[in-house]
């Protein structure tokens, strides 16, 4: 068998990702029998030298089911995804073990968070920051941190973008959705890590309240910082 039909074995199963988890299942061993697709494409494999390795459909599904998340928030446009109705996506790992907290503005504001304020002070629709924790590592394990970009759109804000090709700006959030997905992944493998997820949800937007070229926000750590260009 040639490299090129085992290629065409795994564009098979990128094709079935793209759809949705019942396509996945066709190629996976179920219930013990031997599902002969998959197994057309373990034998070109191994006909190419290409060590085979198989997982549990519970781990491939947890794959799939994390890209399926990701791909999904990257698509809804921004007049049905704010940050408010990503955070509540991201509430709904808890399903898998996950543990959520969401901060609102007022959380924010205590905290000084300014700089994440001000970037969504010229939109109507609130922010929220969304710590999710997954803990399937041992107790004195250190976690690894992902942090995810979440501006579910993105006008530029006072120092607005060009009109051509804005409407892509829903996508500001992809940073964001990777990282939901990537926990979704870790809770529906029972990964054995300890991980942290934070998402900033945010919308920037020029309007009579947004910040401007010039303003000088306080961020987090105390450091005050000037913004020249508010995109």
């Amino acid at each position: 068998m040639s490299k090129t039909s085992w290629i065409v074995g795994i564009n098979a199963v990128a094709s079935a990702l793209e759809h949705d988890l019942a396509h996945v299942r066709e190629l996976l061993l179920e219930s013990g029998a031997k599902n002969p697709r998959l197994a057309a494409i373990e034998s070109e494999a191994r006909d190419c030298g290409i060590p085979v390795r198989r997982v549990s459909t519970q781990s491939l599904e947890g794959i799939a089911g994390g890209v399926l998340l990701a791909r999904d928030l990257v698509n809804e446009p921004a007049n049905i995804l704010g940050p408010v109705e990503f955070a509540a996506k991201a509430k709904e790992l808890e399903s898998l073990g996950v543990e959520v907290e969401i901060l609102e503005d007022e959380d924010m504001r205590k905290l000084g968070m300014g700089a994440l304020l001000g970037v969504a002070q010229g939109s109507v629709r609130p922010p929220r920051l969304v710590v999710m924790q997954w803990k399937g590592g041992k107790s004195k394990d250190k976690p690894i941190a992902f942090v995810g970009k979440g501006v579910v759109f993105d006008t530029g804000g006072i120092s607005i973008k060009p009109a051509g090709g804005m409407e892509d700006m829903k996508g500001d959030m992809g940073g964001a959705a990777a990282v939901a997905g990537l926990m979704h992944v870790l809770a529906a493998r029972k990964a054995k890590v300890n991980a942290i997820g934070i998402l900033g949800l945010v919308e920037n937007m020029p309007d009579g309240n947004a910040q401007r070229p010039g303003d000088i926000v306080t961020s987090m750590s105390g450091q005050t910082i000037e913004v020249i260009n508010t995109d």
